[in-house]
């Protein structure tokens, strides 16, 4: 396949293999948005094909130095292409990286897409005769986030004018909303004075977690938007893809296949936002906590439609694949014991879900 381009008014090519979410783009408010947005149209659908072939942000963003200080944690990046580097700079929380034998980042925002909506900006600023070179990288990076953040956790008002919390802050709200419950990827084998045994899930378990979650969406839907796509972390593709289990011959084989093969029409993947939640048990191992502040993954799982703006079922630590059934901005929510009336704005799915008793 030939490499595609993007080539701007001033000639310079910029290779299209850069995604930026929609959540990147709705919460900037300068004056490069409408470029941005008419760039990564074409950008995102040139991309489509890596990424649905479970192309992650790691083969196309490489961490090549790192430094840290009282106050922020610094990725200096360079493109592929070698002629581009940026340096992100923030609170110690935003991205971990690991050295380890994983294969993931663990960002607020994907390091490579904050890299790209920098470069982006920068260059649409200077057609504007503008710059940020006032700010340098790191505190545009910096603006970024900031952004990103309010968009995610500042809250706001749904459609019925309704207050909410904000995208993710209904996680962490305390109470029934941080009340414990059993990992996507570990199973609760007993609860005790001492808190809840834990132990990891067997291939098998997770497979037929996987298979449920894509079934129920066609006995579910009442608008028939079969699953195409189930959007993981790496974090969570990690798990998923080194998991073994045993076939009807009684061989042992990789989970991955066997769901993929179960599934052929279904796209799995990967994207490095959903790994932004840090998943935490109580003392002594009792009641689970999840604060979405990107310090570190717990591999949650989406499944979408098929134009991948609308999330008709999600997984995460604490709700293992609860139905959502997408209807406009009154999405029929089984919220298995959640608040009643909670409202939620998905800024990822580019959709309002409104839980309902």
């Amino acid at each position: 396949m030939n490499k595609v381009f993007v080539q701007d008014s001033t000639g310079h090519k910029t290779p299209a293999s850069w995604y930026i979410p929609p959540q990147a783009l709705e919460v900037m408010d300068t004056n490069s948005t409408r470029l941005l947005l008419s760039e990564v149209t074409k950008l995102e659908a040139a991309f489509a094909e890596y990424q649905m072939r479970g192309t992650s942000f790691r083969e196309l963003f490489a961490v090549e130095a790192i430094e840290s200080g009282v106050d922020y944690v610094g990725y200096k990046q360079k493109l592929k292409t070698g002629k581009a580097e940026f340096i992100s700079r923030n609170a110690t929380s935003f991205p971990t990286v690991s050295t380890g034998m994983k294969p993931y980042m663990k960002p607020v925002i994907p390091i490579g897409v904050a890299y790209t909506i920098n470069l982006f900006e920068e260059r649409a600023l200077n057609r504007w005769g503008m710059s940020v070179e006032q700010d340098g990288p790191e505190d545009c990076a910096q603006y970024i986030d900031q952004k990103l953040d309010e968009g995610a956790h500042a809250g706001g008002k749904d459609p019925d004018g309704l207050e909410i919390e904000g995208a993710f802050d209904w996680m962490n709200g305390g109470g029934s909303y941080a009340t414990g419950g059993t990992s996507f990827y570990e199973v609760t084998l007993g609860t005790g004075v001492s808190g809840n045994t834990w132990a990891a899930k067997t291939g098998a378990e997770i497979y037929a977690d996987i298979a449920a979650g894509i079934m129920a969406i066609y006995r579910n839907s009442q608008k028939n938007c079969v699953c195409k796509v189930v959007a993981m972390g790496m974090d969570a593709y990690y798990e998923f893809s080194r998991k073994l289990i045993t076939d009807a011959g009684g061989a042992t084989v990789k989970l991955e296949p066997v769901v993929r093969a179960a599934f052929p029409d279904v796209k799995f993947v990967i994207d490095p936002w959903l790994d932004a939640i840090t998943h935490t048990k109580g003392a002594g191992g009792g009641a689970n906590n999840e604060t979405w502040n990107g310090s570190a993954g717990s591999g949650a799982v989406l499944f979408l439609d098929n134009d991948r703006r609308n999330m008709i079922y999600r997984a995460n630590e604490r709700e293992i694949l609860r139905p959502y059934e997408y209807s406009g901005f009154n999405t029929k929510v089984n919220t298995f014991g959640l608040t009643a009336g909670l409202q939620v704005k998905r800024t990822y799915a580019g959709a309002y879900m409104k839980g309902v008793s």
